[in-house]
């Protein structure tokens, strides 16, 4: 499935000989000297698009994503997981009036780690109760997601978000056409995940 994907994300990365941007910044990272912020403040100009690719048309999240069951990881922009993450992927359930989603990231080396929270779905934004990040879907179809994370309360600073696929299947169009989506709302996906991570 990685092809088109991959082909798209190194036409956009910023090289320097054969260092990606995004390794510097996780040497700087490393090294203390640069603080690595869970999200940026919402842009209401990057929602006034997402809303416009939405139309008439807002998407059913939660319900959606209880349908799909387990959705992967592809892409990401810079820094949305710690570094050493091989795969990240996700299965939202529904116990009786209360939805929660089932995060799984797996390292390179230890064991993977599992988080299960509840979760809430507003117009066309997920929210965990309590916490003042959103996750927008600026495109939700053909067994592929394109999040735009974000919170209320943070400073500002560059867009961020992640491309999601269905491991049942999903739509190799579809997935070109939220990369392309991605690139026009400003959220640079430059961290690519392994082909093998749909098996995990």
């Amino acid at each position: 499935f990685a092809t088109k994907l991959e082909t798209f994300i190194r036409s956009r990365q910023l090289t320097a000989g054969s260092i990606t941007m995004r390794t510097y910044l996780v040497a700087f990272a490393l090294c203390g000297a640069l603080t690595i912020v869970e999200s940026s403040k919402c842009d209401q100009k990057i929602i006034e698009e997402i809303k416009e690719i939405w139309g008439n048309y807002i998407p059913n999240i939660l319900e959606t994503a209880v349908a799909y069951g387990k959705e992967v990881i592809v892409a990401t922009t810079p820094l949305y997981y710690a570094s050493d993450r091989k795969c990240v992927y996700s299965i939202f359930i529904k116990e009786e009036d209360q939805y929660k989603i089932v995060n799984t990231e797996v390292p390179y080396e230890g064991s993977e780690i599992r988080v299960v929270l509840p979760i809430n779905e507003y117009e066309g934004y997920t929210n965990v109760p309590g916490r003042t990040i959103r996750r927008y879907y600026a495109f939700y179809e053909g067994g592929v997601q394109l999040v735009y994370k974000c919170t209320t309360d943070g400073e500002e600073g560059d867009a961020e978000g992640a491309v999601k696929v269905r491991a049942s299947g999903y739509d190799e169009e579809k997935l070109t056409e939220a990369c392309e989506i991605a690139q026009k709302l400003g959220i640079t996906l430059s961290t690519e995940f392994d082909r093998s991570c749909i098996y995990c």
